[in-house]
């Protein structure tokens, strides 16, 4: 921690520190950056904006309120406590373990590190992590503070290209696929960091994860950013948030096949599979007879996200052809469950491998493709198309109104001048209310909603919802 109080004295006196000096900082560190309490750090700066914060174009890039907006209202404040709630600690005694130890699995997600050595000595206060009871805070995202917690303040800090920025410990939270990763390592799950959901946890208790959509997400935490359009130095409308929607389906994909291939020998992992493989109501005619088809009729299947938006973003980023490809990785995961129940884990791998391989340039294809008003109406429309005409499940349902909300909405902020989105995106958000029971901006207790939204996960109607979007396709554009 020394090098740290010379690194911040040094460069709060020095502020015509070149970038290549950072850069050389950044090549040179060889120490893993360690977590830093975030109220002494964090807190002094991002609760307001301090006076010269304008006259070095400060508030061009960020608010200096982000602090207040988590603390007050984000849902992952409450993260760590919740384990000690109610629901926490009756999924400890049906599962005979402690949820706040890091054995059981809980805090890899409810916290912002479960490593207690990556933790700096300012985190402990007699022996006690007084960090982690924070919940899901700033460093969770950002990255560990120690090394650039005293120079991303700096200009020549600002310089630097992502790749030393990240040396540093400093995620790149602009790009998609990076905030996609960090959002979805915690809401499907990351093996490599401990973040693992299993049907144990379900039985006991946990909530569903199914029906995650990033943008969706977002606006119910609230979230405490801007994008480009929102700065006082916009340099057009990109529609950063259109483009989040496309990445963040494709990373699902590619995180939930990952998770599912690194269970090996823990396989079947129930939790990996659509619920609604097995936990469906017993009566004919059912709407899961209209979803569901040869071969995988009968058979579980993998929860791979939102898949009617994935092949909407493949399709607008390589076109048919693209589309087919897609088609073709998701039957070979049907496939896999033909003559197997719960298919072999070393097909599954081999499965993971092909859409690692097959997402990647997707992936940065979605994120340096050029978006303007043209391009997201037939986004929206393809979307609202393949809504309207398909039967969903509730997640995936649910996640598709999220999209089109929020593209919609991207939309209609651009200024364009396409018919009906006022109406949609009222339709929706009654809809978003009354049929999915989203969490609310004023309210961070999670478990106020939760109930509710088991009861509407178990009336939902896919033909009622299918009808809205055939209805709101046709309003569109008139």
């Amino acid at each position: 921690m020394n090098s740290l109080r010379i690194v911040i004295f040094f460069f709060g006196a020095n502020w015509l520190l070149t970038g290549a000096a950072i850069h050389g900082l950044a090549q040179s560190n060889g120490e893993i950056p360690h977590y830093l309490p975030d109220a002494r750090y964090c807190l002094q700066c991002h609760s307001e904006p301090f006076k010269s914060a304008q006259e070095f174009g400060v508030l061009e890039r960020v608010q200096l309120t982000e602090w207040n907006a988590w603390e007050s209202k984000d849902k992952h404040t409450t993260a760590y406590e919740q384990l000690s709630m109610d629901r926490g600690q009756r999924m400890g005694e049906l599962l005979g373990q402690d949820v706040l130890a890091p054995e059981t699995g809980c805090i890899q997600c409810h916290t912002s590190n479960v490593n207690e050595t990556l933790w700096s000595e300012e985190c402990f206060r007699d022996g006690v992590n007084i960090a982690q009871a924070k919940g899901v805070a700033c460093q969770t995202c950002h990255g560990p503070a120690e090394h650039w917690i005293g120079l991303h303040d700096k200009p020549a800090f600002r310089d630097m290209s992502p790749a030393d920025r990240e040396a540093l410990g400093f995620a790149n939270m602009e790009d998609p696929v990076v905030r996609a990763e960090k959002c979805l390592s915690c809401h499907v799950g990351n093996a490599e960091l401990g973040r693992v959901i299993t049907h144990e946890m379900y039985a006991a208790g946990h909530p569903p994860l199914s029906g995650f959509e990033m943008e969706a997400f977002a606006d119910k935490m609230p979230r405490h950013w801007r994008y480009s359009h929102e700065k006082p130095n916009n340099q057009g409308f990109k529609f950063d948030r259109t483009r989040a929607v496309l990445v963040g389906s494709v990373v699902a994909l590619r995180t939930a096949i990952d998770l599912a291939a690194a269970d090996g020998e823990n396989w079947p992992e129930l939790a990996r599979l659509e619920c609604y493989s097995c936990h469906h109501e017993l009566q004919t005619p059912s709407w899961r007879q209209e979803k569901f088809e040869e071969p995988a009729f009968g058979r579980p299947r993998l929860e791979l996200g939102c898949l009617p938006l994935v092949r909407v973003a493949v399709l607008i980023a390589e076109g048919p052809s693209g589309a087919e490809q897609f088609d073709s990785l998701i039957s070979d995961s049907r496939a896999l469950f033909k003559e197997n129940m719960f298919a072999d884990p070393l097909e599954i791998a081999s499965l993971r491998t092909a859409i690692d391989q097959w997402s990647e340039p997707i992936e940065r294809q979605l994120v340096e493709m050029p978006l303007d008003n043209e391009r997201v109406s037939e986004i929206l429309d393809q979307l609202i198309t393949i809504a309207a005409k398909e039967t969903h499940d509730y997640d995936t349902a649910r996640q598709l109104a999220g999209a089109i909300t929020v593209i919609a909405d991207e939309l209609s902020r651009s200024g364009s001048q396409v018919s009906g989105l006022e109406n949609l995106l009222q339709q929706l958000q009654r809809f978003n209310e009354r049929g999915f029971a989203l969490a609310s901006t004023e309210d961070k207790r999670v478990e106020n909603k939760y109930h509710q939204q088991l009861s509407y996960r178990a009336r939902f109607k896919p033909r009622v919802f299918s009808a809205l979007m055939a209805s709101l396709k046709e309003d569109l554009g008139k």
